[in-house]
């Protein structure tokens, strides 16, 4: 085989997933249901217009998603603005079935009005309608080292608001 015709390891990848995939044709009249194999090996039949529903809900609640974590990235950002003197930095991670804004404070010292305004956010954030897809909670520590403060994040997806330098 020459160089030029060897696959790369993207085009290998491309070729199974095309050889894999499953056309679902909304004007075959042939076929009506649809055999499904999941990750289990289990199998189910579904309605070739259910299918393809349900895959158009999917996408369009992606779509959603993806414009209402903007909107929440936004809601935090300007919250920071508010309290960047007094917060260190703080990190929106992910925590069990949810997000988590994980707030660092600048002292050790309590912050009675940092606390209730933090709890405010997240009441008010859980009750967004337009964040319904969404679901967040808080946490404001004092200064803490590296590795403390990475029991609380998890590494699959860490974002890092700074406050003002001290």
């Amino acid at each position: 085989m020459s160089e030029l015709l060897r696959e790369t390891p993207m085009q290998t990848m491309e070729n199974s997933i095309i050889e894999n995939a499953v056309e679902l044709d909304w004007y075959c009249p042939k076929v009506e249901t649809i055999r499904v194999t999941a990750r289990n090996q289990q199998r189910f039949e579904i309605q070739k217009d259910k299918a393809i529903d349900v895959l158009r809900v999917a996408v369009d609640r992606e779509q959603m998603f993806r414009k209402q974590f903007e909107l929440l990235l936004d809601q935090l950002g300007q919250w920071m603005k508010e309290f960047c003197d007094e917060v260190e930095k703080a990190f929106l991670t992910l925590q069990e079935a949810a997000l988590q804004f994980a707030v660092v404070r600048k002292t050790a010292k309590y912050n009675e009005e940092l606390e209730d305004s933090l709890y405010s956010l997240e009441l008010k954030l859980s009750h967004d309608k337009d964040l319904d897809l969404v679901k967040i909670g808080t946490v404001c520590l004092p200064p803490v080292s590296d590795e403390s403060l990475m029991s609380f994040l998890d590494k699959r997806m860490v974002f890092v608001f700074h406050g003002k330098s001290r």
